[in-house]
């Protein structure tokens, strides 16, 4: 959903977002109580018939803010009903809850916040388990910052600027390292750009397959050399014709490359 707004070419504008705040009182009472804080089943939709999952502030802010938004405001509220209606023991035990841990436990979160760069697709840790496996051949290009995410699978680290460049970069951290890419009808030529992180010539051995699996189409191994800190190779691959994407399984020593862009030239 947040990628439709993340667009800060397309001009000035803000992106109001409203959701229920999961760490809200009524939740934490019904808990202390014995109560569930799910609902009953829905014919259809099951227990999330009302949402798939509700945040904390905390979650939401870096949930933009790694997507490339820039949160500008953020707050908790109680949609209902008013703070001045409840019990007394309610306003008390906000009161405490407020001094002890600096939260607020309303249950509406609202936040405004403006896209400041340039999209990027993230499955946060804390929100997806095993990230590396979500991983599908959506773009035919890679771009760390962008779109990285979706189609870098296991074998790399995070995203950080090069301490040369200052580009974001993924390092492969292993031996091996896995990547998807959509094919480009016409071409037939791939354009890795890469950092190298040793001081001296790394190997690098990628094997080139069709995806997904049992395409027509044999898989084909290319043996580059990287002789320069920053170096774009390329690579001939004659897989387009009969596959939809590409996987490359790149091989080299763990630590010494990292990758910048992955695209196909004519």
């Amino acid at each position: 959903m947040l990628r439709g707004f993340g667009a800060p070419d397309n001009g000035p504008g803000w992106l109001i977002l409203t959701t229920p705040q999961v760490a809200n009182l009524r939740n934490i009472l019904d808990l202390l109580h014995g109560r569930n804080i799910y609902g009953r089943y829905e014919l259809v939709f099951g227990t999330t018939w009302r949402h798939n999952r509700e945040y904390t502030r905390r979650e939401v802010v870096d949930l933009l803010e790694t997507t490339g938004f820039r949160a500008e405001s953020a707050a908790v509220e109680d949609a209902h009903p008013a703070l001045g209606s409840a019990s007394l023991a309610r306003r008390l035990l906000l009161r405490l809850l407020r001094r002890l841990y600096g939260q607020e436990y309303g249950d509406q979160l609202y936040v405004r916040a403006r896209p400041q760069r340039q999209f990027h697709w993230t499955y946060p840790r804390w929100l997806f388990e095993h990230a590396d496996l979500h991983v599908v051949a959506r773009y035919d290009y890679v771009r760390v910052g962008e779109n990285d995410a979706l189609q870098l699978g296991l074998g790399w680290g995070a995203c950080e600027p090069d301490g040369h460049t200052g580009e974001l970069v993924r390092t492969i951290t292993g031996e091996h390292a896995d990547a998807l890419i959509k094919t480009n009808p016409g071409a037939t030529r791939l354009a890795f750009e890469l950092h190298r992180r040793s001081p001296h010539p790394q190997s690098l051995r990628l094997q080139v397959s069709p995806h997904p699996s049992g395409a027509a189409a044999a898989d084909q191994h290319v043996d580059v050399t990287l002789q320069h800190d920053h170096e774009t190779i390329l690579v001939d691959v004659p897989h387009t014709a009969t596959a939809a994407a590409l996987r490359i399984h790149i091989r080299t020593s763990p630590g010494s490359v990292a990758l910048r862009s992955l695209r196909w030239v004519e």
